[in-house]
């Protein structure tokens, strides 16, 4: 029974690994595409009237989906029944059915729902094609990383900017220098672990790759990427060298030598990447120290999908506010990412979220339960886990998941990585799996029909904007025709509440703006909403608005000045004379020509005889 278990299972597996069916073709075709468009510079249409990644979103997701469908279609057809998974496989699947139920109880839009269909349906391809094919996206990344060079440097809008300034695409330095820095230790995995028929030409090349990729990697001015890339290449040298360290004996005070010279560097090179942007280092420090606190509030389940917008202003507000002298208090802002995100995962997913992603990046460093590889899988491997740890790195300090290209990579390296891994046969009844195939297929209808229907909503909301400058009416009327569809996202909120006070319709901005600031509390919607009260004659609940706001942001001149005119209005001169001096012997920290016409106004009250 076994030995013909065996049998079966071996010729389930042989004609997958001698010949690729046209699913498999058509897959990894549209892989490649989708590697190509997401990381390059062109796109198919235009985004709305300010930077999002909506048109990318729904294209990577429809070809995703796509893609999952041609092989639901090949196991359809499939005359085996067997199926196999391992270890990553199903830490993964359990860690996505979190999310998913997470976003079910908790709406937060539509497009952090399609990231993660993404990522579940490119893991689902990248897993199931084999790893000879797959690796060759890896020598796509150079060249769209040289697009991104060039198309940011066309698009330099003042003659004194350069290179250092270049965003590509994703319209942040930091991030771009991000995506270089997980470029270059592909470069260098490729260039170390790689073995062709031309063997020279082959390395002289991808150096040839390297070196625009590296300058503007340095350009980029990006501590995150700089560290990201030393401990990437860290790790793809101790792998290369292992077995000449394993024969290598060093004796005990030499090894105690090693230890402190590692340490002293570790040491001198944090303190230095600290005090080169000394005041960007602070400014994590206290987005840190205030996420820490707001963690306290749930450790176990988080506080849900988008809880970081929804809830980290107020609590800087009040950390800031029981702290005034805080010298990190100059530095606040606006804030909607935590620059970390495991941080962001233990925040919004609770420590049961971070402890299924910290499972699933154990197994994928760990070389248990490994396949004998050949040494060409077992270089591959070693790249693919130099470009995740170089992504993982970058996201201690950063951002990156917020950007849907690095989704795509980890989703790739990860699958990757789980191809080398020993896979458990399992048998699934032949009426099982076509049923299963064909409730995935009609799932990726549904998805096709959901992005769609989204992309439409998108284009009549960037039309409405479009037309807000010229006829506010009818903008307004196409905005409250798309309110029902969107109201879970609070970009679209702020949007429309924004442009209802700007129409001065005050009464219908405060309802928008209060919906607005339950799913992204912003300094700035609190400041239109507090305008929209005292346009409204509600004075208390303005002067509340923006004294959050001030807390919120201790350096904005904006709120106190607003204080001080509606203390005035209302005759209390004596308490908008102490606004005006506030305003007067406030600290600049960006002067601009609004600072000084709210100081001079504040002059006049601060002169102003009620007798």
């Amino acid at each position: 029974m076994g030995s013909s278990y065996q049998t079966g299972y071996m010729q389930t597996l042989k004609p997958q690994s001698a010949r690729m069916s046209i699913e498999e073709i058509l897959s990894f075709g549209g892989s490649v595409l989708l590697f190509c468009y997401a990381f390059s510079p062109f796109r198919f249409g235009k985004p709305l009237v300010f930077y999002n990644q909506v048109e990318l979103i729904l294209t990577v997701t429809a070809l995703s989906v796509l893609c999952t469908a041609c092989l639901c279609v090949k196991n359809f057809r499939s005359t085996g029944v067997l199926g196999s998974v391992n270890s990553i496989d199903v830490i993964l699947a359990f860690y996505l059915l979190f999310v998913l139920f997470r976003f079910i109880h908790q709406p937060a839009g539509n497009e952090p729902v399609y990231k993660l269909l993404s990522f579940a349906g490119l893991y689902f391809v990248f897993r199931h094609l084999p790893l000879r094919l797959t690796s060759y996206c890896l020598y796509l990344l150079p060249l769209c990383a040289l697009l991104q060079i060039w198309y940011g440097y066309q698009h330099l809008t003042n003659p004194w900017q350069g290179f250092p300034d270049i965003k590509g695409t994703f319209f942040n330095t930091g991030i771009l220098g991000g995506f270089t820095a997980v470029v270059l230790i592909s470069l260098i995995g490729l260039i170390v672990f790689t073995r062709t028929k031309n063997f020279y030409l082959h390395k002289i090349a991808l150096l040839l790759l390297a070196l625009p990729v590296g300058m503007q990697l340095l350009l980029s001015q990006s501590r995150a990427a700089w560290l990201a890339v030393l401990v990437g290449a860290g790790f793809l040298c101790v792998h290369y060298g292992k077995e000449k360290l394993l024969n290598f004996h060093f004796s005990r005070w030499k090894k105690g030598v090693v230890v402190c010279v590692l340490l002293v560097a570790c040491i001198f090179l944090a303190a230095k990447l600290y005090t080169f942007k000394k005041d960007s280092a602070d400014g994590r420090l206290l987005i840190w120290t205030v996420s820490w606190h707001l963690l306290q509030e749930k450790p176990l389940t988080g506080i849900g999908p988008g809880g970081f917008q929804a809830r980290y202003m107020p609590e800087q507000g009040a950390y800031l506010a029981a702290h005034p002298d805080s010298p990190w208090a100059v530095l606040a802002d606006d804030t909607v990412v935590p620059f970390n995100e495991f941080l962001k995962i233990a925040l919004e997913q609770g420590i049961v979220g971070l402890l299924l992603v910290s499972v699933i990046l154990f197994l994928a460093f760990s070389d248990s339960n490994r396949k004998a590889p050949s040494p060409d899988e077992e270089g591959m491997l070693r790249v693919m886990q130099g470009v995740l740890a170089a992504l993982l790195v970058f996201a201690c300090f950063s951002y990156p998941f917020d950007y849907i290209e690095f989704q795509i990579l980890a989703a790739f390296c990860l699958a990757s990585i789980a191809l080398t891994k020993r896979a458990k046969p399992f048998h699934i009844p032949n009426l099982i799996r076509k049923s299963a195939a064909c409730g995935v297929f009609l799932l990726c209808g549904v998805a096709l029909y959901s992005l769609y229907d989204y992309s439409l909503l998108t284009k009549r909301w960037n039309r409405a904007m479009m037309l807000f400058p010229r006829n506010k009416d009818p903008a307004l009327e196409a905005f409250e025709k798309l309110y029902p569809a969107l109201k879970c996202d609070a970009r679209f909120l702020s949007v429309y509440g924004g442009s209802l006070h700007l129409a001065e319709r005050h009464a219908a901005s405060i309802v928008v703006l209060k919906e607005a600031l339950r799913l992204h509390a912003s300094a700035q919607a609190l400041m239109l909403l507090g305008e929209s009260y005292a346009a409204n004659g509600d004075y208390n609940p303005a002067l509340s608005a923006y004294e959050t706001a001030s807390q919120m942001i201790p350096s904005l001149f904006k709120p106190h000045y607003n204080m001080a005119k509606i203390f005035f209005e209302q005759g209390d001169y004596e308490r908008a004379r102490q606004k005006a001096c506030e305003v007067l012997h406030k600290k600049i920290k960006i002067d601009t020509p609004a600072i000084d016409r709210m100081k001079l106004e504040m002059q006049d009250i601060l002169h102003y005889d009620p007798g």
